[in-house]
């Protein structure tokens, strides 16, 4: 790996980083003006209103995004710019169609919607619509911000977007008014305000990415992507969310509703240390351009698992060490969580593993055997959970989890064995302090050094 694309890591990284901890301070100012302003009716009235998105998540074809993402940056690799260009509008494409589809229907059912609730919440449907015509749009930002490693873009990107729309909710309550409507104004305000600020950077990306590549007939193919092994990306990521979404139910039906609301308080402290420092998701763009050459592969692969090991165990301490003061002050309620919370954390060292295989996985166009791979991912849940519930109670949670992650990564690992026969995993390199990881401390450590 060259020392330019490490150096694009590094600041991909730390960028990264940057944007995740402004943008949870950003939302935790957000959710504080929403508590102490809104009623309760409100509130639930926007949950209910900006649940609408959640439901309709399908007609933005999750899971496609990364396939595409993928293979632009395998073909840039390979400098085959048209076939890169071919890729990107044939997405597009049908993300602006089903985009179009999914406004118009939200926009002009609003009357209906009228009929049976009232005025104001028909508003804000026909408000919300709007959001589905921008998303393609944002979604065009990111892929080029990220196949062009402009991570330092993404980060902006994202805390304008949280800053437009905590702007917006402050004026829409405290000024002018509008209660619950201002949360839905502010939701949308933040692709409004963002989109055409970051414009000229787009063009620029764009002509980065593409160059002088002639006009695509991709825009003429919009199920292109679908037809060949995208199709597989799309039904993994309805797996995972399907595989999510069953948890709360068997814990129900074994514990109650009580350990319900313990383990997504949990889950959610879980799911913030996770992603505190996502190593993987940088290195994600650079993986598709390796993966013909197994040498670099293999240490690519070495280095990020390394690195998000030290990443959760930094995030893991600050979390163990932070929220018992959070939690005691402002959630005594949720005390039971922290020890499941604890527990969950054991399942960070197979997710340390499983994040990099799956990156390599969608580089090599194996979108097919991750789909069969989530079946028995589902399946490891709907048969563990229940038995490590009916011997440990609430946290045989913590259990399953790590069984399944683990069968998981395993089971990963040996496939791609199986795909890369040359590939193996390299512990020494692992676990030994080389001179890559001495220039990689060099340069995070010079600007701390300068900036002190």
């Amino acid at each position: 790996m060259s020392s330019n694309l490490q150096r694009s890591l590094i600041q991909g990284v730390a960028w990264t980083v940057v944007s995740t901890w402004l943008n949870k301070a950003i939302g935790i100012v957000y959710a504080i003006t929403l508590l102490s302003f809104l009623s309760v009716y409100d509130y639930g009235v926007t949950e209910l209103v900006l649940s609408i998105p959640a439901l309709l998540a399908f007609m933005n074809l999750p899971g496609l995004e990364t396939v595409v993402m993928s293979d632009m940056a395998k073909e840039q690799g390979d400098q085959d710019l048209q076939k890169s260009k071919f890729i990107f509008t044939s997405y597009m494409s049908v993300r602006v169609i089903l985009g179009i589809i999914t406004w118009s229907l939200l926009f002009f059912s609003a009357p209906y919607v009228e009929q049976s609730y009232n005025t104001a919440i028909a508003s804000m449907f026909q408000v919300l619509s709007f959001t589905f015509l921008f998303s393609p749009i944002r979604t065009a930002y990111q892929i080029l911000f990220r196949v062009n490693l402009q991570f330092n873009l993404l980060a902006f990107h994202r805390i304008v977007e949280e800053i437009a729309k905590l702007g917006v909710v402050l004026l829409g309550l405290y000024v002018f008014e509008l209660g619950a409507l201002a949360v839905i104004l502010a939701y949308i305000a933040s692709d409004i305000v963002a989109l055409p600020m970051f414009a000229l950077f787009f063009c620029q990306s764009w002509r980065r990415t593409f160059g002088e590549t002639p006009s695509s007939s991709g825009w003429l193919n919009p199920l292109h992507n679908l037809r060949a092994h995208g199709k597989w990306g799309i039904f993994s990521s309805y797996l995972n969310i399907f595989g999510q979404n069953i948890r709360p139910w068997i814990i129900k039906f074994f514990l109650g509703t009580h350990a319900v609301g313990i383990y997504a308080a949990a889950m959610g402290m879980y799911q913030n240390t996770a992603s505190l420092i996502p190593v993987n998701q940088v290195a994600a763009p650079v993986v598709p351009q390796v993966v013909a050459k197994t040498r670099a592969l293999c240490s690519l692969a070495a280095s990020v698992i390394k690195y998000q090991f030290i990443a959760y165990i930094l995030s893991a301490v600050l979390m163990l060490t932070f929220l018992p003061f959070l939690i005691n002050t402002f959630f005594p309620g949720f005390k039971e969580a922290y020890g499941l919370f604890a527990l969950l954390l054991l399942s960070l060292v197979p997710l340390t593993f499983s994040g990099i295989f799956e990156t390599i996985f969608f580089a090599l166009k194996a979108q097919k055997n991750l789909f069969f791979a989530n079946i028995m991912f589902l399946l490891s849940i709907v048969v563990t959970l229940p038995v490590a519930l009916s011997i440990f109670g609430l946290y045989g949670i913590a259990l399953e989890f790590f069984i399944t992650r683990t069968v998981y990564t395993v089971g990963r690992y040996l496939r791609l064995k199986k795909l890369i026969p040359e590939y193996r995993l390299s512990m020494e390199e692992i676990l030994s302090f080389t001179d890559k990881d001495k220039y990689i401390l060099t340069t995070i450590l010079t600007p701390l050094k300068r900036f002190l």
